[in-house]
Parts: structure tokens; C-alpha cells; sequence
């Protein structure tokens, strides 16, 4: 045997049983030493390896959505029950956004991500910043896919998760979940109901077009041209674009109902998600025409298929941030009422006494004082001009309540003296009388002809959640005024809601 056969055989051998005792070594200090910190990343890794395996198979994802339900890790949504919620390795982002721009690529539709700075930025892999990949003040990263026409196709919120010493840790501050014990074979902990699972909830407008011939001939009896409020009656599409603000900043709203008696403007279609209904549908004949906003709303939570859980806009309310149903309602059966920190009802009911209120400061007033009458406590707080959180059930025993007030307010066809707002303010002050209201003082802004400048160059809607664009003393002719509504609310939700042509 030569000496070179001689050397191959003794390395073999030595080799041989290096490998073996490696591998003891291995076992010993994986039983010593456990390294858990690899099992989050391959979880992911299995699931993007399924992925993979169906990509061969013939059976690639057809859909950004698609992707990201495939390799979701199913944390958050399993507490939150909102379908836009993922949850992603925060080691697997560059792969996920790469594979995302090629499925859109290929699809013709675009991604776009939310920045608190320059709000929704197309995302260009060859040209963008990492730093926009970062969760925002959502606590995550908030995802857009927009098809060729500007349409709003899917919204996507991904909570970031990184491993810490064998815990899974969510990067954002609001997530339902923020820490996870990760093992080998783990899987997400479920949960039934939370106080972040709430069921199916549904938004509710009522809207006017004053430049609607039908509408002109339905008003014209009872009141000529000359006395009616432009400021009250005309709009700007404040409501298409109102509805963006839902779609993009509240995409887990069920159903949209738009109570009206005008028709639905040009740009409305009609779906099963988005529903028209006029005032003969909802309303007993014997009051209308109708042209009260305060009786209207005495009639809402008596909308078919409506949700026991609903939120309430006027057509000049907007969304600007991210909003979760717990911003609106918790499990416990509470709504979340939005008042001013201060009270203003005692001043209000000054001018009322004097002669020199107005008709919603009467109505509030006047509500203040009959559940003074019946509690004992009479509120001071006004209403943010914000959406209102009702519950169905709530609502209607309400009505029943203060059935002879409800039918006072019914029967004046305009605002009057002797009405009541019972949803925009008696609502929320009779609702925690019963223990069903908690109350949330969170910043407002009703933007006004007299400062919209200041908004828009401040940018003031960065730290806000809600604003309204509010008509009053005059400003449905505010030349300016009406140009900035036009730009500012087109560019600040770009994209087409699923309701428009």
C-alpha cells in the first residue's frame, strides 16, 4: 500500500470522526446553550418557502394581497380580527418589499407607503429611501396598492417583529401584542375576543346638494331660493373625499351608507359596500320633505342592515391618521364620545336666555336641560366636530326615552328653537348617564375660511387625527377658501375610493 493511499485513508478516518464529535458537540451545546434566536426568522422562512414551492409548481401569488396573507405570520390579526393586519419578520422586510414590486410590476398596479412627512409615497425599489420603511405613528408600516387609474385597490398594515433572547418583540408602541415566546414548532397564540376585537362596524353620512334641480323644486314650497344658506346646503365634494379618508386611514369599515334625499353625485356608484339611501326609505311620509339635519339624524340607527356598532360623518369630517375600531367603541359596550376639554354650555345657554343663539346652540341647550331634568347632572361639554360612535341598541332607547322631544324635533321640516341634536350632542352625555360612553379629549380642528391658511403652510394635519372643513359666516363663497378645499383635499387623498365611477 502506498503512502499516499495510506494518508487519503487516515483522513477519511479522522475526518470521520471529527464530524461525529462535532456533531455531539453540537447537540451538547444546543441542549446546554439554546439558540432561540433564529426561530422567529424561521418561521418566516417557512412560510416563504411554501411560497416558493408553489412559485414552481406553476402557482405563483397573482396579487400583492395574495403575498402577504401567504406569509403573514398571523399574530396581531388573531387579536385585532382586521383583515389589513400582517405580521412580518422585520428580517425579512427587503425580501417581502422586493417580491411585492415584482408581483405589482407584473400586475400593473403600484404600492405606495405612508409617511408621516410626505404622506403616500410610490414605492420605487431602485429609488427609495429605507428610511420610509420604518413603522410611522401608526406603529406600523401602512401600505397602499393603487391600480393604473388611481383606484384604491387593498390597504395593508405590517407590524414589524424582531427576536430578543427568544422573544419575539412587535417594534411598534399600539400593537395588541407585543411580546411573544418563541420556541421550536411555535405558532401564534389565538384569542377569541379582546378589548381589540370588535365585531363588524359600519359609517353612516347624510348629505345635501343644494345644486340638485330636484332638491330646488323639492325646498321651493316651503322656502324661496333667497333664504337658503348656501353655506349649509353646498359642497365641494367633501364627500368623495371624505370617503377616501375611510378607505385609506379606517380600511376595516365594513359597510358605508350616505342617507340623502338629492341625488348621488356623478362620480357615486352604487355596491354592495356602498349604499345609497334616500329619506322615503327611512322617514314616514307624514314629515317629509324633510330639510332638518337634527331630524334626519333622529332616524339613523333605523337604517336596514345597519351594524349595532356605527360611526357617524358629516359630509365635511375627515380622517388624517390611523384609526382602529377601539378609537370608536371598546368591548365593554362603550362608545367613545369626543368632547371639548372645557365646558362652553353654560355661556351658550347666556345667549339662549338673551334671544341670541343660534339653532344648534339652542339645541344644545335644550338638551343639556332635560338631562339635567332626569339625571341630576346637566353636561357643559360640547361635541369636537369629529365622527360620533353610536351603538344601535343605545340609540333607540334614546328615542324611546324622550319620545315627546324626539317628535318635536320631528315635526319642524328647518331648525328651530325648540330642537334637540340628539346625535351630535345629546348622544354621547345621555349614553355615559348610562355608564355606555367613555369620554376622549383628543385634538380636533375645524378648518374655516379664517384659517385655512395657516393648516395648509403648518401643516397642522400631520398631528392631527380628525378635522373638519366647516362652512359658516359665509365662507360657501369664500373664493380662496373653496380653491383650497378643491387642491388640498385632492391631494391629500389621492386615490379613488371603491364607490366612484
Amino acid at each position: 500500500m502506498s503512502e499516499f493511499v495510506m494518508f487519503q485513508r487516515i483522513t477519511r478516518w479522522f475526518s470521520s470522526k471529527t464530524r461525529r464529535y462535532a456533531v455531539l458537540l453540537r447537540d451538547e451545546l444546543n441542549q446546554r446553550y439554546p439558540i432561540t434566536h433564529l426561530m422567529l426568522p424561521a418561521k418566516q422562512a417557512g412560510k416563504w418557502s411554501r411560497v416558493l414551492s408553489n412559485t414552481v409548481e406553476g402557482r405563483p401569488p397573482q396579487s400583492v394581497s395574495q403575498l402577504l396573507s401567504s406569509v403573514d405570520l398571523g399574530i396581531t390579526r388573531s387579536f385585532s380580527g382586521l383583515k389589513s393586519d400582517v405580521d412580518i419578520s422585520a428580517f425579512s422586510l427587503p425580501f417581502l418589499m422586493s417580491a411585492m414590486a415584482k408581483i405589482a410590476e407584473g400586475a400593473g398596479v403600484r404600492i405606495f407607503v405612508h409617511s408621516n412627512v410626505s404622506g403616500w409615497t410610490h414605492f420605487n425599489p431602485s429609488r427609495f429611501k429605507a428610511s420610509i420603511l420604518k413603522p410611522g405613528s401608526s406603529g406600523r408600516i401602512e401600505l397602499a396598492v393603487v391600480d393604473s387609474g388611481s383606484a384604491l385597490l387593498s390597504r395593508h398594515s405590517i407590524t414589524l417583529w424582531r427576536e430578543q433572547k427568544g422573544v419575539a418583540v412587535a417594534v411598534g408602541e399600539t400593537t395588541p401584542v407585543k411580546r411573544i415566546l418563541v420556541e421550536k414548532n411555535w405558532n401564534p397564540p389565538q384569542a377569541s375576543l379582546t378589548p381589540y376585537k370588535i365585531e363588524e362596524i359600519d359609517a353612516v353620512y347624510t348629505w345635501v346638494n343644494g345644486s340638485d334641480p330636484a332638491w330646488q323644486e323639492l325646498i321651493r314650497p316651503y322656502r324661496g331660493s333667497a333664504a337658503i344658506d348656501p353655506d349649509r346646503y353646498s359642497h365641494n365634494d367633501e364627500l368623495k373625499h371624505s370617503i377616501r379618508s375611510i378607505e385609506l386611514f379606517a380600511p376595516w369599515v365594513r359597510t358605508i351608507y350616505i342617507v340623502s334625499n338629492c341625488a348621488p353625485p356623478d362620480w357615486f356608484t352604487e355596491s354592495d359596500r356602498f349604499k345609497w339611501v334616500y329619506h322615503e326609505a327611512l322617514m314616514p311620509a307624514d314629515i317629509l320633505p324633510t330639510f332638518n339635519s337634527h331630524v334626519i339624524e333622529t332616524f339613523l340607527h333605523e337604517i336596514s342592515g345597519l351594524s349595532e356598532k356605527f360611526i357617524y360623518f358629516n359630509d365635511d369630517f375627515f380622517l388624517s391618521g390611523f384609526v382602529r375600531p377601539q378609537d370608536f367603541f371598546n368591548a365593554y359596550g362603550q362608545t367613545v364620545a369626543r368632547l371639548e376639554p372645557y365646558g362652553v354650555l353654560p355661556y351658550l345657554e347666556q345667549l339662549s336666555d338673551a334671544g341670541r343663539a343660534e339653532e344648534w346652540q339652542n339645541a344644545a341647550v335644550s338638551g343639556a336641560r332635560l338631562l339635567d331634568e332626569r339625571t341630576g347632572i346637566k353636561p357643559i361639554q360640547m361635541h369636537r366636530h369629529a365622527p360620533y360612535a353610536f351603538t344601535r341598541t343605545v340609540f333607540k332607547e334614546m328615542i324611546d326615552e324622550f319620545g315627546d322631544e324626539a317628535a318635536t324635533t320631528r315635526a319642524a321640516r328647518f331648525r328651530t328653537a325648540d330642537d334637540i341634536s340628539f346625535a351630535s350632542f345629546f348622544y354621547h352625555h345621555y349614553a355615559r348617564s348610562k355608564g355606555l360612553c367613555i369620554e376622549s379629549n383628543e385634538q380636533s380642528l375645524i378648518v374655516r375660511h379664517t384659517n385655512f391658511s395657516a393648516f395648509q403652510n403648518k401643516k397642522m394635519y400631520r398631528s392631527l387625527r380628525f378635522f373638519c372643513m366647516n362652512d359658516g359666516g359665509g365662507s360657501s363663497t369664500h373664493a380662496a377658501f373653496n380653491k383650497f378645499k378643491t387642491t388640498f383635499l385632492a391631494s391629500f387623498y389621492p386615490f379613488k375610493s371603491g364607490c366612484e365611477k
